[in-house]
Order: structure tokens, then C-alpha cells, then sequence
């Protein structure tokens, strides 16, 4: 019977019909097949009984199980005995059945292994796909790749030998550890001469993983006037250097893809990035690059981009030069100009006007604090790229909303904090909110709305608010191209000036202001003046 074939039909007959009932008993018995394999797989159920045929029966029949199984075996027999007959004689008393095995020859397969250096041994193993009846022989030998014997590891050959029923043997290769940084190498095992089986797969690759790496580097990072400065020590055996940056703090080279980050491969020290965001804070990190093997990554260095100006605050605006004997010149010539104001600061060594006139730098911002381009046409503060302060621009007149630029208010400090010792007038001006009218209020209904996403507004001091006048400019002497709806109205005393935080230190009653529409920030007034007021924050300083 073929293995496959799950029941066999055995047929008993008698030569002739009996006049009388005849009985018999039968049992199986193991030869090389087994039943009742204990641990073991059952090659037929074993089975015994008796059958008894009736008066005119000639034949009848007995169903065993044969079992298929996945070895590659030999034939097997097992037997089918017959005894204890009643009204009849036993021509055959014992039948063998020879089961046929049904199995194709098993197949030999050798792993991949991956290994760190640092290992002293690589074990590979070889496997049949299924047991055998018979014994296995199969030849390995290794091969030289990118890891070379005699350096990377120990050459070897042999011959593995599989007794039946095993399916699994391990070789074991030395490793030779360095101190070499280098890239991850491999080495071959290749089997061949196969007796008893067929090879599904004959090749190995044994992977050694270079644990040397290059030494990590020292970062050192240097604000320029609107661009960053990334210097190192070169490190030995190191071919290049990466570098990961981004705006949030955490950057390594696992994670800076997630963090909207930066990669840049293959540099060398004194790298210098331009056309960064300004006022924003990056990270960085960098590593040693030696062939493909890449060291630990620095210690987080940041920067906070900036504009580094000549002097502590903007340049005067001024670009035309003056004679002694004839009209003042538009192009900043003549006769004494080298003394002149044209041609010193901002003005005179970045005066493109492309983001404010002359050598002012600004930039606008949306209602979340967000850069916009220079051409936007809406916009709800401005950042001076030189100070880092950022300012609140004034709605126009007859928009109503609490930032109407023709709202006036009271100078008032209930803290008593810089105020030379008096408060102020509460609630003295005319504004949109009646109850509400002074500097203080109007400062905090800004920071209650968050005015571009931020909650730290302040009044600004009298240096800081002048660092806005533009004296090449008049009426207003501010560049209106980012600050438009500035009340540029002259000669009304306080209803057109521009409150400062600073207190006069000569009046108690007195504080300091702007005007805008001539450029004169000298003016000292009563706090009681209806005055306006552009609000202020810090986004670093320089």
C-alpha cells in the first residue's frame, strides 16, 4: 500500500460456503512500520478482533489506518496475524502489508548570521527540512568576501553528517576582534557534495559588525549678523562630518526627520548657513563619518538666530549728505562726507531697503507670530531683526477694535515699579473700552487677546520706542511700509505723541514720549495726557 493511501482494505475468504457459522480472531503486529509509537509518529493504528462469517458468507474484510508522514524513509512492513479458527482450516494464517513511502529525498538549508566584532564566535546552522531514514552528509567550506580570513575571522571546512532523525547541526566560527574603524564586512560558507539530500540553499553570509567607531566631536556654534558659524576639531580616521539641525531642542540622527529637521551630509569645519529663520532658536548636533561608519552624535549645541548690529540699537535712517556751501545731496558726496552719518552704520553697509529702509530690518507677522514675506498685505506685528523686538501695528483709523490707532490714553502704573514714584492717571484717555482707557488697561486687553499668539506685551521705554524713528524720513518719521496707520499729525502737544514706559525723573507727574510725525523723542508730559500707544515684546535681545 503507497503511504498516502489513509485505509487499507485486507479481503478473508472462504474457498466454499459453510453450512455453519465459522469464527476467527485476527491482530496486528509491528515489523519495521510501528503502531502505538510512543514519543514517536505511528506509521498504521494498530488493531485487533474477531470476525465471524455466517452461514453462505464467503468474504469478508478488515479497514486499517495507514499513516502519512513527511520522513524520507525506507519501505515498511507490519503484519496482520490471523488465529483461533472455528469450522475451517488457515491456508495463510499470516498476511505482511509493505507500506511504500511516498517521501522526495529532504532538502539541506544553511542560515544567515549577523555578528558584532566584539564576538568571539559566529555559529551557523545547517538544517534539513525533514527527518531522513538514512544518513546525511553534506561538505561546507567558507570564502572570502569583504572580511578577510586570517584578519576578520578563521577560515574552515568540514563535512556534517546527519543520523537519522536529525535535522539540525550548528558550525561555529572564530571572530577576530580590531580596533579598526571600518565598515560591517561578510564572509561566505558554502555547502556542497551533498550525499542523501538535495541543497534548497547553499550559500551563507555571515555578516561581522564593526564595533569601532570614530571619536564623537566637540560642537562650537558662532552667532554671525544673520547667519551661523559651525566649527569643530577634526577627529582622526574621520572622512566627513553630518549635521543635524532643527527648531526644537532633542535632535539626533534617529529622530530629526520627525522634527521637520535637517540633514546635512559630507561637511567640513567652518560651515556657515545662511537664510536662516531670524529669532528663532535651532539645535544642532554633528557626527564623525569614517567610510560608512558614523560616530555617537555631539552634545546639543544652540543658537538664537540674530541680526548682530554695529551699534546697540538701529542706525538713524539718515542716507543723504550735506555741504558747506550748497543743498544737502541725495547719494551721500562731497567735500566732508567722511565725517558724516551717511557714511557710518546700517545705513551706509546694508542699505538694500529690500526688508526696511537703509540698514533697518524688519519683518512682518501674522496673527499667530508667523514670518511673512515682505510683500504681504496683511499683517498684525512687525519684528526688528536688529533689536529682536517685536511691535504691535495699529489698525486704521475707524476700525473700531481696540487697536485703532486713533485711540488715546493716560499714562498710568499701579505697580509701583519705575514710576518715580507716582502712579499715573487711571483711565484718562478715549478709547474703544471707556473703562479701560490708560496704558496699563490697554497693555493688558492686548495680552487677554494674545495679540500674534503672544501674552507678554509691555510698554515700551523711551529708547526702544525711538529705535523706530527713521530721521531720513518725516511725517511721519517711521517707515510706513511696515508700520502704516502711525499718526503723523505735528504740533498738537500729546494727542499725537507716543507714550514710553520711562517716567520723568525730574516730575513725578511727567513720563516720556514720541512723536512720530517729526522724529522727536525728547518730549516730557503730564501723565494725565491723552497720548497713543504701540505695545512691545521682547524676542531676544542681541
Amino acid at each position: 500500500v503507497d503511504e498516502q493511501n489513509t485505509n487499507l482494505i485486507m479481503t478473508i475468504s472462504l474457498s466454499s460456503p459453510s453450512g455453519s457459522a465459522i469464527t476467527l480472531d485476527f491482530t496486528t503486529a509491528n515489523g519495521t512500520a510501528i503502531a502505538d509509537n510512543e514519543g514517536g509518529v505511528n506509521d498504521y493504528e494498530a488493531q485487533a478482533g474477531s470476525i465471524t462469517f455466517d452461514v453462505g458468507e464467503t468474504e469478508k474484510t478488515i479497514t486499517l489506518t495507514i499513516n502519512d508522514d513527511d520522513s524520507y524513509e525506507t519501505n515498511e512492513i507490519f503484519a496482520i496475524n490471523l488465529s483461533n479458527i472455528q469450522g475451517a482450516k488457515l491456508d495463510r494464517p499470516n498476511i505482511q502489508v509493505t507500506i511504500v513511502d511516498n517521501n522526495d529525498l529532504p532538502s539541506l538549508s544553511i542560515d544567515d548570521v549577523t555578528v558584532n566584532e566584539s564576538n568571539t564566535i559566529a555559529t551557523v546552522s545547517v538544517t534539513l527540512n525533514k527527518p531522513s531514514d538514512y544518513l546525511v552528509q553534506v561538505d561546507y567550506n567558507t570564502e572570502n568576501d569583504s572580511a578577510i580570513a586570517g584578519n576578520d575571522y578563521t577560515a574552515r571546512s568540514g563535512t556534517l553528517s546527519f543520523s537519522p532523525d536529525e535535522n539540525n547541526k550548528d558550525i561555529i566560527f572564530s571572530i577576530q576582534d580590531d580596533v579598526i574603524v571600518e565598515n560591517d564586512e561578510q564572509f561566505l560558507v558554502n555547502l556542497s557534495h551533498v550525499i542523501g539530500a538535495t541543497i534548497s540553499d547553499g550559500q551563507s553570509i555571515v555578516t561581522v559588525q564593526n564595533n569601532d567607531f570614530p571619536s564623537t566631536p566637540v560642537l562650537t556654534l558662532i552667532n554671525g549678523d544673520g547667519n551661523v558659524t559651525l566649527s569643530w576639531v577634526d577627529i582622526p580616521d574621520a572622512s566627513s562630518y553630518n549635521v543635524y539641525y532643527a527648531r526644537q531642542s532633542g535632535v539626533t540622527p534617529g529622530n530629526y526627520g520627525t522634527m521637520d529637521g535637517t540633514l546635512l551630509l559630507d561637511q567640513s569645519s567652518g560651515l556657515v548657513l545662511s537664510n536662516l529663520k531670524l529669532w528663532v532658536d535651532y539645535f544642532f548636533v554633528i557626527t564623525a563619518v569614517a567610510g560608512s561608519v558614523e560616530s555617537s552624535p555631539s552634545a546639543e549645541r544652540s543658537v538664537r538666530t540674530m541680526i548682530v548690529p554695529l551699534h546697540p540699537l538701529t542706525d538713524t535712517g539718515v542716507i543723504f549728505g550735506g555741504e558747506d556751501s550748497i543743498v544737502n545731496n541725495n547719494d551721500c558726496s562731497g567735500m566732508v562726507i567722511g565725517q558724516q552719518d551717511c557714511s557710518y552704520g546700517r545705513d551706509a553697509t546694508q542699505n538694500d531697503s529690500s526688508d526696511g529702509h537703509a540698514g533697518f530690518s524688519y519683518t512682518k507677522l501674522n496673527s499667530n507670530g508667523d514670518d511673512l514675506t515682505a510683500d504681504a498685505i496683511s499683517w498684525e506685528c512687525v519684528r526688528d531683526n536688529v533689536t529682536g523686538l517685536i511691535w504691535e501695528v495699529k489698525q486704521a483709523p475707524g476700525s473700531d477694535g481696540i487697536r485703532d490707532t486713533k485711540w488715546t490714553y493716560s499714562w498710568y502704573n499701579s505697580t509701583g515699579i519705575n514710576d518715580s514714584g507716582a502712579a499715573g492717571t487711571s483711565n484718562g484717555g478715549t478709547c474703544f473700552d471707556t473703562s479701560n482707557c490708560d496704558t496699563e488697561k490697554f497693555v493688558a486687553q492686548v495680552n487677554t487677546q494674545g495679540l500674534c499668539g503672544y501674552k507678554d506685551w509691555r510698554l515700551p521705554s523711551i529708547s526702544e520706542l525711538g529705535s523706530l524713528i527713521n530721521f531720513n524720513i518725516f511725517k511721519p518719521a517711521i517707515d510706513t511700509a511696515y508700520f502704516p496707520n502711525t499718526t503723523n499729525m505735528r504740533f498738537v502737544f500729546g494727542m499725537m505723541n507716543y507714550w514710553s514706559s520711562s517716567p520723568s525723573a525730574s516730575n513725578p507727574n511727567d513720563a516720556w514720549s514720541v512723536m512720530f510725525a517729526t522724529g522727536q523723542n525728547s518730549n516730557i508730559g503730564p501723565r494725565s495726557s491723552k497720548m497713543h500707544v504701540r505695545v512691545v515684546r521682547n524676542s531676544g535681545t542681541p
